[in-house]
């Protein structure tokens, strides 16, 4: 399920808040549904990893990726992040969040709580 849909259905937005948070999205192709809520205020981005939690039991696609997180808490920028995704591409097996470090994009300690919040603690990057 979308995060807009599981926001509406946890009535934390309404129809109309999601309606403008899509032709916010047409002006602006490259941001995420959730990017938009969070940019026009309508949530924050706690609420929407905390939503897309509940979905984790039946739905592991519902988890929001490393990137998204890190963009959204304006710990990366978009450039940052396509760089390491291309930089990945040419190192595979190589995960992002590592990635981001060896590239200087992103602390340790900032991926480690990006990965906290996505439930994948046991992911962080090696000391």
């Amino acid at each position: 399920m979308k995060i807009g849909e599981l926001l509406l259905q946890e009535k934390i937005i309404t129809q109309e808040q999601l309606q403008k948070a899509l032709d916010y999205q047409k002006e602006n192709p490259k941001v995420r549904i959730g990017e938009a809520l969070v940019k026009l205020g309508f949530v924050d981005i706690k609420t929407i990893i905390e939503v897309q939690a509940k979905q984790v039991l039946s739905d592991t696609s519902a988890l929001p990726r490393l990137g998204e997180i890190l963009l959204m808490e304006k710990a990366i920028t978009q450039d940052q992040l396509r760089k390491a995704l291309e930089h990945q591409q040419q190192h595979p097996g190589m995960k992002l969040g590592q990635t981001l470090i060896d590239l200087g994009f992103a602390t340790k300690e900032t991926v480690s709580n990006a990965l906290g919040k996505m439930g994948h603690i046991s992911s962080a990057p090696p000391e």
